[in-house]
């Protein structure tokens, strides 16, 4: 007997999103009460009963999306709802195929067959001697955001997609907890870790495939959300249509976030208007300590394994540090040989300044230099840099170094660590939250700056920004004109603003304006300012003309900016050349907004005016 129909509880078919959203739209109509059978649904829609039939218990697939559209237009009826339209039903009937025909219900893997450490939870410190062999996480203490996410869980198994992001700072627990709750998840449950090539491009390759019974892991969510150019915010975008589409409930999507990661992705401005919105309401927060009933739980637990017993002790309740290796990199740290000090202070100072995870080792070899002494230059090794990598990679305890190589995935679409394959090395999480604590004062020497040149395009023109804040108008130039060559608008735009503060007469903003990319409409939008305040009116007129022609129409938002700015300036012509491409790609509101009143009665093929008509031309 089923008892919930269009929800497969066993068979090939329990992650089917087409199935999902016909079951949603029959819980949702057997709320609002009233007679509700398979038999009236099947008279009422058309469609043959014992198709019907065969979708409720999940012995097939629908193979109609005609026939599907019809069925889910009197569930709609009955939930007193409006009807998805047909091109819905075909995304979803597309995406139940595709599955079937990789042979697996979307990405994603069961749970129980995941390791923690590859979801990246942290390995525990290794205990002193033992005559037992021990589990490879110790027992698991509960707090309170344990509760708080346990309620957020509790709501996704009983069908209703959520989202939740634990903020705390580093190694206090926030992916153990995640953990732990999916462990919890009913067998039928998957989770789907996007990482490759990169965690962004893997998330908008996929997560219009994701499917019902799916958690999205998200770990250290800035890497998917705050990324350079648009590539964040079409993530963000992606992750709010997953969780308010009700045809692929239920999934749940799990982050976690440093609070200045927190703070960068929510603060008011545009930089990140789709990522504060999917983040809003999400947020749990991860205390750094255990404290009360939570401490006293720990201590009473810590018998049953040394590693526990050890972090009990943990000064300030910061057991969680403790068993993520904290003290002991600190440590590390701070009585590390000068080279390696140095290396150490260098990928600190990268990383604080918006570099990103990967640091090049041409990056640490060149800026290394500049944070020793001349004594201490003097008295280094000629492979000082070999043995300064050798100490920060070493393993102790069981844990990671300070400053570690990254080694690039396994498979044939895996890419190289580092720019260009070039070998690229990652700093431990807690020594990137303590320089940029501990180091925020601190003045980077004028050979970190030189060395940055080493870096990634995007790298530098974060670094760009960092060296212009920090009044290193040369660096801040020299980074971005290095970083311009790949044509990014705003990277241009801040050039051009340098250069005009500084040199007025300086004439490269034109072949710097004619050389940005187009794929972003906003960048555009805040280049084509720049040029005006540069007082380039000539060559904002040409940016304008040219991105009216050819400038991308992915998303009506950004699109809008645009236009806005090309009014602002003034730009007619271009205001109208840009309209005429906007109903070709489905942009016909804003076309309206900025095409003018002679197209009220909408356009012909051509993009002209169509003739007016009434209610008596529109025929019986």
């Amino acid at each position: 007997m089923v008892v919930r129909p269009f929800r497969p509880e066993t068979g090939p078919h329990t992650a089917s999103a087409l199935l999902a959203g016909l079951a949603q739209l029959w819980d949702q109509g057997k709320a609002q009460g009233g007679q509700r059978s398979q038999a009236r649904l099947a008279a009422e829609s058309g469609v043959p009963g014992a198709t019907v039939n065969d979708w409720a218990t999940g012995k097939a697939l629908p193979r109609d999306a005609a026939q599907v559209e019809q069925v889910g237009t009197v569930l709609a009826r009955w939930a007193a709802q409006a009807p998805l339209p047909l091109a819905d039903w075909e995304r979803l009937l597309e995406a139940d195929q595709a599955a079937r025909r990789h042979g697996e219900p979307g990405p994603g893997w069961p749970i129980g067959s995941l390791d923690p450490f590859a979801l990246e939870v942290h390995r525990p410190v290794t205990a002193k001697a033992t005559v037992r062999e021990l589990p490879l996480l110790p027992p698991y203490v509960r707090r309170t955001h344990d509760e708080n996410l346990a309620q957020v869980m509790a709501r996704a198994v009983a069908g209703q997609s959520m989202m939740a992001v634990l903020v705390g700072e580093s190694s206090t627990g926030k992916t153990r907890a995640c953990w732990e709750a999916v462990r919890q998840l009913p067998a039928a449950w998957r989770l789907w870790h996007p990482f490759d090539p990169t965690r962004p491009e893997a998330a908008l390759a996929d997560l219009a495939r994701v499917g019902p019974r799916t958690v999205v892991w998200l770990n250290e969510t800035q890497l998917y959300l705050n990324t350079p150019g648009d590539t964040g915010e079409r993530v963000a975008a992606a992750l709010t249509t997953l969780l308010t589409a009700p045809a692929r409930a239920p999934v749940l999507v799990l982050g976690t976030l440093w609070p200045e990661h927190w703070d960068a992705l929510t603060r008011s401005g545009d930089a990140h208007r789709q990522a504060r919105a999917v983040l809003d309401g999400t947020t749990i927060r991860v205390p750094p300590a255990f404290t009360g009933p939570a401490l006293a739980d720990l201590r009473r637990t810590a018998s049953t394994d040394p590693r526990l017993a050890e972090a009990a002790g943990a000064a300030d309740g910061e057991a969680a540090q403790f068993l993520a290796g904290a003290p002991e990199q600190l440590a590390r740290y701070l009585n590390a040989p000068p080279a390696a000090r140095a290396v150490i202070e260098a990928a600190m100072d990268a990383r604080r300044l918006g570099h990103g995870l990967a640091l090049p080792r041409a990056l640490l070899e060149a800026a290394a230099p500049a944070y020793l002494t001349d004594t201490q230059w003097q008295q280094a090794d000629e492979d000082w840099l070999e043995q300064a990598l050798a100490y920060t990679a070493a393993p102790r305890k069981g844990l990671a170094g300070p400053v570690t190589l990254l080694h690039p995935r396994p498979g044939p679409d895996a890419g190289p660590a580092g720019a260009a394959g070039r070998p690229a090395y990652r700093l431990a999480d807690y020594l990137d939250q303590h320089g940029r604590r501990h180091r925020a004062e601190t003045f980077p020497p004028a050979g970190f700056w030189a060395a940055a040149r080493n870096c990634a395009p995007a790298d530098q023109a974060a670094l760009g920004d960092a060296a212009r804040d920090r009044g290193q108008y040369r660096h801040a130039a020299q980074l971005w004109k290095n970083a311009a060559e790949r044509g990014d608008p705003r990277t241009v735009a801040r050039l051009v603003n340098l250069l005009h503060e500084v040199h007025p007469a300086d004439d490269h903003a034109p072949q710097l304006a004619a050389a940005a990319s187009l794929d972003d409409p906003a960048d555009v939008g805040v280049l084509l300012d720049s040029l005006r305040e540069a007082g380039l009116a000539v060559q904002a007129a040409a940016l304008a003309t040219r991105a009216a022609a050819t400038v991308a129409l992915d998303d009506p938002a950004d699109v809008g900016v645009l236009m806005g700015r090309l009014r602002e300036a003034g730009l007619a012509d271009q205001v109208a050349a840009l309209a005429c491409r906007l109903p070709s790609a489905g942009m016909f509101r804003l076309f309206r907004e900025n095409a003018g009143p002679g197209f009220r009665f909408g356009c012909e093929p051509d993009v002209s005016p169509a003739a007016p008509w009434d209610w008596k031309s529109i025929g019986c």
